[in-house]
């Protein structure tokens, strides 16, 4: 059973959803108990695709858990950790990417290293994009993060 102030933002936001406040309408009872004020990323289990957009060559695909401020995710190759902190639709952090098996025939370009990425970025109710940068060894590589929302936790 829903508290009456939670049944009256819902049919607040739902009357917005018209014209050019459907996205927003929509996004926000995604994200928030109430359907207005603060949003926040979504604690869940997401799909990721990473591509790198300078400095490498390379894109990933995987799964990551976002928890309370909290990272922890992996590939067929590598597994990561890390924080974000969330507030009005943008998001920043760290990641750490490690590797846990080595890839027959092709060198990764962050194996067999422990590499640290910041990021930016935003999210809504579905999900998040993240643009960011990790030094490995000497060589700055710029990526773009996707994040689809799979599971609720």
């Amino acid at each position: 059973m829903q508290a009456s102030g939670q049944t009256s933002a819902k049919t607040a936001v739902l009357a917005l959803n018209s014209g050019c406040f459907a996205p927003f309408a929509m996004t926000m009872i995604g994200c928030c108990s109430w359907g207005f004020g603060r949003m926040t990323v979504t604690n869940g289990l997401y799909s990721i695709q990473t591509e790198m957009t300078e400095g490498g060559r390379g894109h990933a695909t995987g799964v990551i858990v976002l928890l309370d401020g909290k990272i922890a995710g992996g590939d067929s190759f590598f597994y990561y950790t890390g924080s974000y902190s969330a507030k009005n639709g943008k998001w920043r952090g760290e990641l750490t990417t490690n590797q846990h098996t080595k890839s027959a025939g092709v060198l990764p370009l962050f194996g067999g290293r422990e590499v640290t990425c910041g990021f930016t970025g935003s999210y809504s109710a579905e999900g998040a994009e993240a643009n960011g940068m990790a030094l490995v060894g000497k060589t700055s590589v710029l990526f773009n993060a996707k994040l689809k929302l799979c599971s609720e936790l």
